[in-house]
Parts: C-alpha cells; sequence; structure tokens
C-alpha cells in the first residue's frame, strides 16, 4: 500500500535564518517516521523577506525543501499560505509559522499513526512559550481545544480542495478563525480528530505585536468581527444557514460580553469602544434576522460558552447594561 505523504507549509517573512532553521531541524529529528514522506513549501512575503539557500538547505535535511520564488510584493499571510497550499501535491497538509518548532520528537509520528485512518481535520493541544509580564520569566502553557489559532493542526488536502477551504487573503488578522471554523464545521464528525498530547509550540517572537501589545484585543478586535463576518458569509454561500446563524449569534453575544470586560470600560480605551460599536453596527444590520430567529438553547449555548471562556481567561464581566438595553442602539 502507498505510504500517506504530510506537507509541511511554511510562509516566512523577516524571521532569521536561525529561527526558520530551528523548525526545519525540529522536523529532522523526528522518531520513528520516514521523513521521505514528508515534503516542506516555504513562500516568502514579498522582495525583503529573508534570503534562503536552497542549495544548503537540500544538503542540510533528508525531507524535501521546495522553496517557492518570494512574491513580487508583501501580500500577507492569509496570501502566503494559500501559495504554499496551491504547491503542495501531498496527502495531508499543516500550516506552521517559520519562528515555530516541533515541540515533540514523537510529534511527526502521532500525526502519521492518525494518517493510517483517513480524517478530514485534526487538531491537538499544543505549547504556547510565553514570558512572566512582571518578571519577564520565560513561561509555558498549554492551549487546549483550540478554534483561533493555526498551530497544531492537520488537515486531509483532498478535504480541503472537495470543500473549497480556502485562506481569505483579505484577512490578516484573526485570519485563523475563518480557516479553522470552517475545517471543524464542514468535517465529517467521524472524521475529525483531538490529540490530548502536545506536539508543536508556539514559541515566544520579541517581533510578535499580538504578544508585546497588550491591547491588542482591544485594537483588532472589529478585525475579528470582519472574520466572523466573512464566515458567515461562506457559510450562507454553501448553503448552510444554521452554521451562518450559529456564528452570527455567537459574535453579536461576544461582543456585548467583551465589551462589558473592564479593560474596555476605562476612560482611556473608550477610542477602540467606538470603533468596534460602529463595526458592530453593520454586523448587527445584517445578521439581525438570522439571530432573532435563532433558537433559544442555541443562544443559550453562546452565552454559556462565552461565559466560560472569560472566566478561563479572567477576565471579569460586569454586565453593567443588560443585553436587551445595550442592544437597542444598534436596532433601526
Amino acid at each position: 500500500m502507498k505510504s500517506k505523504t504530510l506537507g509541511i507549509l511554511i510562509p516566512y517573512y523577516k524571521e532569521t535564518v536561525e529561527q526558520i532553521t530551528t523548525l526545519l531541524d525540529s522536523i529532522e529529528i523526528q522518531q520513528n517516521v520516514d521523513l521521505n514522506n514528508v515534503k516542506v513549501w516555504m513562500c516568502g512575503d514579498g522582495p525583503d523577506s529573508t534570503v534562503l539557500d536552497a542549495v544548503k538547505l537540500d544538503a542540510r535535511y533528508s525531507f524535501k525543501i521546495n522553496i517557492i520564488p518570494h512574491t513580487p510584493e508583501k501580500v500577507g499571510v492569509s496570501a502566503l499560505r494559500d501559495i504554499c497550499f496551491q504547491n503542495a501535491d501531498t496527502d495531508y497538509v499543516m500550516w506552521c509559522d517559520a519562528d515555530d518548532m516541533f515541540f515533540s520528537a514523537i510529534g511527526l509520528w502521532m500525526i502519521f499513526n492518525e494518517m493510517k485512518t483517513d480524517f478530514d481535520s485534526l487538531t491537538s493541544t499544543f505549547i504556547v512559550e510565553c514570558k512572566h509580564p512582571e518578571t519577564n520569566e520565560t513561561l509555558f502553557q498549554n492551549k487546549e481545544n483550540d478554534t483561533v489559532f493555526v498551530h497544531g493542526k492537520v488537515h486531509n488536502r483532498y478535504f480541503l480542495l472537495r470543500e473549497g477551504i480556502r485562506w481569505n487573503p483579505e484577512l490578516q488578522i484573526h485570519e485563523d478563525s475563518f480557516f479553522n471554523i470552517q475545517c471543524r464545521s464542514l468535517a465529517d464528525p467521524q472524521k475529525f480528530r483531538y490529540i490530548p498530547v502536545p506536539f508543536y509550540m508556539w514559541k515566544w517572537n520579541d517581533n510578535s505585536v499580538s504578544r508585546r501589545d497588550d491591547k491588542y484585543i482591544l485594537k483588532t478586535y472589529q478585525m475579528l468581527m470582519n472574520s466572523m463576518d466573512k464566515l458567515c458569509d461562506v457559510f450562507v454561500e454553501k448553503e448552510k444557514p444554521e452554521l451562518a446563524q450559529q456564528h452570527a449569534t455567537q459574535m453579536i453575544y461576544d461582543t456585548y460580553f467583551t465589551l462589558n470586560c473592564p479593560q474596555w470600560l476605562e476612560n482611556t480605551n473608550q477610542e477602540y469602544r467606538d470603533t468596534v460599536e460602529n463595526r458592530f453596527r453593520d454586523f448587527y444590520k445584517k445578521w439581525e434576522r438570522m439571530f432573532e430567529f435563532a433558537d433559544e438553547n442555541l443562544k443559550k449555548a453562546a452565552i454559556a460558552g462565552i461565559k466560560n471562556r472569560l472566566f478561563m481567561e479572567d477576565s471579569m464581566f460586569l454586565e453593567k447594561i443588560t443585553f436587551d438595553d445595550w442592544i437597542k442602539k444598534f436596532k433601526d
């Protein structure tokens, strides 16, 4: 029987050669797998991206590395991930950030073990490397049951092709949710896998805006709404209105509870709140009818999930205004 193959797709920009080779080294040391069944595709974001020496890389590693010519201009991570995917020819694919690495030397063995029985989509616990906000001490956390980040997820390439699941080049922030939720929602429930053991590590990068800026969510929350808006559009186009209704409902309640968190109520952050509420006005107008006709059990489940997440994130929600009173200002 023909061996199944895995493609590791790596977009890069200004990551150093040392960072990129740390990722590639973590692939090279994988145990109990035939690296002939592993292929890597890499693509740089524009002419200013890091220059890689294909000859040196080929000589250093025992798996095939394909370096796609960098894009003529900077196009962003979503477009790069899609370019890598368009070039891939393996049975399964996964995306890695160029400054990350495999956490476990048996990570690929775990993946290939699951590939013995076909799956559509696989997600896993992954390790987050972070810094203590006061001491700057390095810490490591488990990220479980995640649908937000690209990390630690593997997909059947034919499933993605069949369902038309692609990265949206218009989304540069919170783009992962748009992609991951499609994979999880459209996968056959019998062909969705979860690995509770981490094999991937999202490494700390001092240049990452999402890590160093404590107001990152405040500044980008409206872009999460853009992502969810386009996601709901996709589900409508695929004639799955129940999925559009589910995620529009979750986004509406998520905005309400998020804006009731202490940080959002501080006067110094009023501009971010105003930006989000202005974006929300259009989002709500577009999806109001679906929301109004949503089943009460769906609404209760959305509220419970959001409250649980905020509790786990230690983000106390105050609910100084009821949802019914708050939503009135967005109605015509």
